[in-house]
């Protein structure tokens, strides 16, 4: 069969989950299901085989490499013991990049209803001192949205972290995994550190529709539409972060949109890695691997930063594992 059309580019990985095989191209990535998937009792001879886009990005995009085929690089069963479930992770990860790809949507429709309302805006000198602003559509509205949504990324972190403690973690998952790896791996993990380095930003993703939705005197999000500054500036919409103990911060919406996604991006792969790394099977044949930061140019893909190497005694060697 063909997946996708000429323009979505070559195929670069082929990843199969319980339910379907994931075609990750160039520009787009695409699920098929086989009609024996559909109908496995072969109960309708005319069911045929289907195939549907399911990101409208592929492996060149910065999402896709550094948390999909960052985990098709390092969840393998020889490296992680028999017992781990390739495919319910690749799943995990698919999910994660469709609430990515949805953050990224948000973002930009906000930038061109932005960009829109300020074309269609006309310079005038004031009437009587009043000024007709632009504005945006339920501008609160996208901003509660993109906060759901991101949330919804952490819940889903949670999952992924809980397929490798599936009974150690708690309803307070961060915290209980940095415990974890405090008793595990000594007070002066590199995992655990990480794990202490990114909570503050982790909760305030968590934390950050109820700010929205039910601000409080030292903890809020509050959005502004277009303004007019006293320096006779116009902002373009904004939001207002209030956090206990810190400085009040105030940035462009899309900003934040942009910022919190990428920073989200980044510690999805930096999970996926230290996972991978803290839970290598120690009893199998490749008990000595570990996963490194691949040299620029040593990658197959310059995005895909992680792979599993081996100590040749002089120095880390990466490898494929299959």
């Amino acid at each position: 069969m063909q997946v996708g059309t000429a323009e979505d580019g070559p195929i670069v990985a082929v990843l199969p989950t319980n339910e379907k095989l994931y075609f990750v191209k160039t520009h787009a990535v695409y699920s098929v299901q086989l009609a024996d998937q559909i109908d496995p009792n072969r109960q309708n001879p005319d069911i045929p085989n289907t195939q549907q886009r399911e990101l409208p990005f592929g492996s060149e995009h910065f999402a896709v490499a550094r948390i999909l085929l960052t985990a098709e690089m390092l969840f393998k069963k020889t490296a992680l013991g028999q017992f781990f479930d390739v495919k319910q992770g690749i799943d995990l990860t698919i999910d994660l990049l469709k609430y990515i790809a949805a953050l990224i949507d948000v973002r930009d429709r906000l930038e061109i209803a932005q960009q829109e309302a300020a074309v269609a805006h006309v310079a005038e000198s004031p009437a009587h001192r009043m000024l007709h602003l632009p504005s945006v559509d339920n501008v609160e509205a996208r901003c509660d949205a993109f906060a759901q949504k991101t949330a919804h990324v952490v819940n889903c972190l949670e999952r992924l972290a809980k397929m490798f403690y599936p009974t150690e973690l708690s309803s307070k998952w961060i915290d209980a995994l940095i415990r974890i790896l405090k008793q595990r791996e000594r007070d002066d993990s590199a995992f655990a550190a990480y794990m202490v380095k990114v909570r503050p930003f982790l909760m305030f993703v968590l934390e950050m529709r109820n700010m929205i939705e039910h601000p409080k005197p030292d903890k809020s999000v509050k959005v502004h539409n277009f303004r007019l500054l006293s320096s006779g500036e116009l902002a373009p919409p904004s939001v207002e972060i209030v956090r206990h103990n810190e400085p009040v911060e105030t940035t462009h919406l899309t900003v934040m949109m942009e910022t919190v996604t990428r920073d989200l991006v980044s510690v999805c792969e930096a999970l996926v890695a230290y996972l991978c790394d803290s839970n290598i099977d120690v009893r199998g044949a490749f008990a000595s691997l570990r996963v490194i930061q691949v040299p620029l140019g040593q990658r197959q893909n310059p995005q895909v930063r992680f792979s599993y190497a081996y100590y040749d005694g002089q120095k880390m060697i990466p490898i494929s594992v299959g």
